[in-house]
């Protein structure tokens, strides 16, 4: 079976206009990495023919991908799902296409993941087609684990994402996190507190209830 090891720059080969582009990268925390590429290409009369026979041809199993024909667009969905992140780091074929490489340390329970080079995807568009228009580009990192820096743009609780534009130079992605999981909400103990006190209150309740029925 042919390996499956350029998906972006033959998604751009075949793009005739705009695109847009989601990375997805979630850390469980069973230690498996899942990825997912969500890509949005302009409408033409044979892109979605182009799109999906690029899957079918590479045998990709049917339920790693999605290719939705839109009135006006093209959605093209693509997953996989790692052991651990050694695992993704190793055999991931999309990270290479942003980043030529991530660096990645491991001491004890403490991680630091870096990429090492400026991020290439849009700027190689030019030279993989002169018709390609990569209009914008997101890369989300989901960890629960506690993170002790980072470099993103926008944080929204567990989710952490940088952007990319045609102007976007020079950025790269950093994390420091420990392999454990983000301290609990004070709002979720005074609630978890407070079912546990009420689950007591009936208990007794009913004890005391019970006693005085034996008692009769």
């Amino acid at each position: 079976m042919k390996k499956f090891k350029y998906l972006i720059i033959l998604l751009l080969i075949i793009i005739t206009s705009g695109c847009t582009g989601t990375y997805n990268l979630k850390f469980n925390t069973d230690m498996s990495v899942e990825e997912e590429l969500n890509v949005k290409l302009d409408y033409s009369d044979d892109t979605y023919e182009k799109s999906l026979s690029l899957f079918q041809n590479y045998n990709i199993d049917k339920s790693k991908y999605k290719v939705i024909n839109n009135t006006d667009n093209i959605s093209i969905f693509y997953k996989e799902k790692y052991d651990n992140i050694e695992d993704y780091l190793l055999n991931s074929k999309l990270y290479k296409q942003f980043y030529n490489n991530i660096e990645y340390k491991k001491e004890k329970n403490d991680i630091d993941i870096s990429t090492t080079n400026n991020f290439n995807f849009i700027k190689n568009s030019d030279s993989l087609s002169n018709s390609a228009n990569i209009d914008y580009f997101r890369i989300n990192i989901i960890n629960p684990y506690k993170v002790k820096y980072t470099n993103a743009d926008e944080v929204q609780g567990n989710s952490y994402s940088w952007n990319f534009d045609k102007n976007t130079k020079d950025k790269n992605i950093k994390m420091e996190y420990k392999l454990q999981t983000k301290k609990i909400n004070i709002k979720d103990i005074i609630v978890i507190s407070l079912t546990i006190l009420s689950l007591i209150i009936i208990i007794v309740y009913y004890f005391i209830n019970f006693k005085k029925s034996k008692k009769i």
